[in-house]
């Protein structure tokens, strides 16, 4: 852990907790051997301060703030010894989709970024230098709002039974969250959906939650964490977005089947080209539920997108 001093709801910090880790070490590890052959998660552990940091704009308006949960510290380590056993066994059965880097050993924004513009390039190289047209899908708060029965009901077919699934319905139930800002703490709250930000755990659930979203649509996908690419090409202008806006209904509708959000004005797309190319005349558009998605060109207001933190616009060098 970080020697961090910011303190939880118990006036607790990890700096705290690691200058005295020799004395506490024994009964910690009893509390933490306790949950895991019970199954239970004690309440304790379940409380998440939030202290809203302001990002730009009106000061007024709650959306202009990025809550951060700051977690009791004898949870966290609770989390990271079930983060490892799990990380493994989801590992070692192979259950991660097989495109999804974020969060996981070994991967990084690199991969994806590298898996599109190989295809892109690809494409582009074969005889009736075919174009491509990618999709950039932003998710709404996805992290707040997953569903803990769908959630669930993905450990039964993944094979999480008996004490390991019950603990997780213990550690998704009844938690509580206030929040501080100026000095003051607001009263505890239910929360009735989502993972914890800032959890150990919760980057490992938000992938397991979306993790067969390769079945939404018959186009490849490639995903870092909640960032997703959907992407189609051919020779033909109208047929990209023949076949990009039927796919788009049928990820919608995934999505929303799975309570996420798309969020229409932040999803940006890109019709790869060559820079030679003269500008593409269409008069068709790419919309998820009738909401227009702006188009990255040379000749839009928009004309770079950043991908995975690497700017990207239309033309194929």
């Amino acid at each position: 852990m970080k020697s961090k001093t910011s303190l939880d709801c118990d006036g607790l910090s990890s700096k705290l907790i690691k200058s005295v880790d020799e004395y506490i070490s024994i009964p910690l590890t009893r509390v933490v051997n306790l949950s895991l052959a019970s199954g239970i998660v004690p309440n304790a552990m379940k409380f998440a301060k939030v202290i809203p940091i302001f990002k730009s704009g009106n000061v007024n308006t709650i959306s202009n703030y990025r809550p951060i949960s700051i977690l009791p510290v004898v949870s966290k380590l609770l989390e990271k010894v079930v983060a490892n056993k799990f990380a493994k066994f989801i590992n070692d059965t192979n259950q991660y989709y097989e495109h999804q880097y974020g969060f996981r050993a070994d991967n990084s924004t690199i991969h994806p970024i590298i898996h599109l513009l190989n295809r892109v390039a690809q494409e582009n190289d074969t005889k009736d230098k075919k174009l491509t047209m990618a999709v950039f899908l932003d998710l709404s708060k996805s992290f707040d709002t997953i569903n803990h029965d769908i959630l669930l009901t993905k450990f039964d077919r993944m094979g999480i039974r008996g004490t390991a699934k019950k603990w997780f319905e213990s550690y998704l139930s009844d938690r509580r969250q206030c929040t501080f800002t100026h000095g003051t703490m607001s009263t505890l709250n239910l929360i009735h959906y989502g993972v914890s930000e800032g959890s150990i755990l919760g980057p490992i659930l938000f992938l397991l939650y979306i993790n067969d979203i390769g079945r939404a649509t018959t186009l490849p996908v490639l995903s870092f964490a909640d960032d997703t690419t959907v992407s189609v090409s051919s020779a033909s202008v109208e047929y990209l977005y023949t076949r990009m806006n039927t796919e788009l209904i049928a990820l919608s509708q995934w999505f929303m089947s799975k309570k996420l959000c798309l969020n229409a004005l932040k999803t940006k797309y890109v019709i790869f080209r060559p820079f030679s190319n003269k500008r593409i005349p269409v008069n068709i558009k790419n919309v998820i539920n009738s909401q227009i998605i702006e188009r990255i060109s040379n000749n839009s207001s928009c004309k770079r997108f950043t991908f995975l933190g690497v700017h990207i616009d239309e033309f194929i060098c």
